[in-house]
């Protein structure tokens, strides 16, 4: 809980008022088309009961949801970081990075980075798969024609890779780790990186 304060300090007060004001401005929303349709206007108590609900425990309920699945997102990239050779991915240059750090929609996380040939690698689990590691080429290219596109095809089916908007992610799945070295990693990313580079040279 001391790393999500942390982290989050800021956007907790602002996902706390937009959940307040938006949860409260569609109960009164309710309310007031129920009024003009039946004519009667609602108790004092009932609109008290709701805005209680929509203002303080809606949204309070809806914070303590996200960092649940923030909670056991870190957990699990905390199990994944603690595997060899991700344990060891600081000997190759990368550092704790944060994620979401300038977003008001996700909560901020901590996640490994480092530059290889030029490009900035994030690592970190796939969205929703705990049970692979990622590591996400940022910001790789412009629109490629199609004589790129087929070459970054042929590319990602050699390294188990996918596109993920404006970038590019390679994987490797934690459960068949065992043999893989952290100079495998670092080859494999070498490599990779080296014939992005050249494919958009």
């Amino acid at each position: 809980m001391h790393t999500f304060l942390k982290l989050n300090k800021r956007k907790l007060r602002y996902a706390f008022t937009f959940c307040a004001v938006s949860f409260s401005s569609l109960a009164l929303l309710v309310l007031s088309i129920g009024w003009f349709a039946t004519g009667n206007s609602p108790k004092l108590s009932l609109v008290a009961a709701i805005l209680l609900f929509t203002i303080i425990l809606f949204p309070a309920f809806a914070i303590f949801v996200g960092y649940l699945a923030w909670f056991i997102r870190r957990a699990s990239r905390n199990k994944a970081f603690s595997k060899s050779p991700f344990s060891e991915l600081g000997k190759i240059g990368f550092t704790t990075s944060l994620k979401e750090e300038h977003s008001k929609l996700h909560f901020t996380e901590e996640v490994q980075e480092g530059k290889i040939n030029g490009f900035t690698i994030r690592c970190d689990l796939p969205e929703g798969n705990a049970n692979s590691i990622e590591f996400e080429v940022l910001h790789v290219f412009r629109k490629p024609d199609k004589i790129e596109f087929e070459r970054v095809e042929n590319l990602l089916t050699h390294y188990n890779g996918y596109f993920k908007a404006e970038n590019i992610a390679i994987s490797y799945k934690l459960k068949k780790t065992k043999a893989l070295s952290l100079e495998n990693v670092e080859n494999d990313l070498q490599q990779f990186t080296a014939m992005l580079k050249q494919i958009f040279s």
